[in-house]
């Protein structure tokens, strides 16, 4: 599977995009990421990116090959087939059809390279309306933990969803995907409310 679209690239982080991450995790993400606001030095942040990570791109749109997304798989269980992933919209401007694309070339790649029966979600509470419309559609309710997060003064709940592979094969993204990856068909619309 290619990670190359006429419309938007994946690609790893490497060393020189490091810094960007970092400053994007402290003043874009805060506690809605891995590290939950925490401050990194660079050192730490050097050593963390790649920390239990099975997976993780860039989501990158085409020409210019700016950032507008940031993509992991991490803590994969290989030998019971399930991987938690994060998704995060790194451009200011509105959801882009780019990231979409992006996301949907990711969850592909992850089901076709691994044997992967489940992709995890954690979503708090506070950013469940991002998902609203795959809630139920792709993404199946596994569990709930109450107050379970501190943020803005406040407790939050956190909720455990999935993406199994039978629901991502049946999806209408997932068909969509290869002639998207040919150049044969326009892009995914940005329908899907991911941040």
């Amino acid at each position: 599977m290619s990670l190359d679209t006429p419309r938007v690239l994946l690609r790893p982080p490497s060393p020189a995009d490091y810094e960007y991450l970092r400053m994007a995790e402290v003043l874009v993400l805060g506690p809605r990421w891995r590290h939950r606001g925490q401050t990194l030095s660079p050192e730490q942040f050097a050593r963390e990116v790649w920390n239990g990570v099975l997976a993780q791109f860039l989501v990158t749109a085409k020409p210019d090959q700016d950032p507008v997304g940031w993509v992991q798989a991490f803590n994969a269980d290989l030998a019971n087939g399930h991987v938690e992933v994060a998704l995060a919209r790194l451009s200011p401007r509105p959801l882009s059809r780019a990231f979409v694309e992006g996301i949907v070339l990711f969850f592909s790649y992850l089901f076709d390279n691994w044997p992967l029966r489940k992709l995890y979600f954690h979503i708090a509470e506070f950013n469940l309306h991002h998902f609203e419309n795959m809630i139920g559609r792709y993404l199946h309710l596994q569990g709930q933990l109450t107050e379970h997060l501190w943020a803005g003064g406040r407790t939050w709940d956190l909720f455990v969803f999935s993406l199994d592979r039978p629901t991502w094969a049946d999806s209408a993204l997932a068909r969509r995907l290869a002639p998207i990856a040919d150049g044969r068909a326009d892009p995914i619309p940005a329908t899907l409310p991911l941040r």
